[in-house]
């Protein structure tokens, strides 16, 4: 018996914990305007991992992405080669992207990768 009062009270308790969220209040900037951007280069940064083909993906399925959302844009790797950036300063990189008609860069960074491995025979 007492068994099953512990069971309910636990049930009871699980229930009244499931509260929906709820959205309390929000702001927006009046003044704030979406940039209109003519062309978006994509960079991928990939330090300490050197998979140059995981970097080439990332860059170019975003790129792909951004332009099927109506925007320009270009994998870096696509544009320039795997290595053209590689060494560069951050005013040389800028001066280059703009002299190719870029006004934005959106870099994507991998931060961790665990590598792992199914066999399944």
């Amino acid at each position: 018996m007492k068994y099953t009062h512990y069971l309910l009270l636990m049930m009871i308790a699980l229930l009244m914990g499931c509260n929906a969220t709820q959205l309390t209040s929000t702001w927006k900037d009046a003044a704030f305007a979406v940039p209109n951007y003519r062309q978006i280069a994509v960079a991928g940064i990939l330090q300490g991992v050197n998979k140059r083909s995981l970097r080439e993906f990332m860059e170019r399925h975003m790129s792909e992405d951004l332009n099927k959302m109506g925007y320009r844009a270009s994998a870096i790797s696509e544009l320039y080669g795997p290595q053209a950036l590689k060494g560069m300063k951050e005013d040389e990189m800028v001066a280059m992207l703009r002299e190719k008609g870029f006004d934005a860069v959106i870099t994507l960074a991998v931060i961790d990768i665990e590598q792992m491995q199914d066999y399944m025979p």
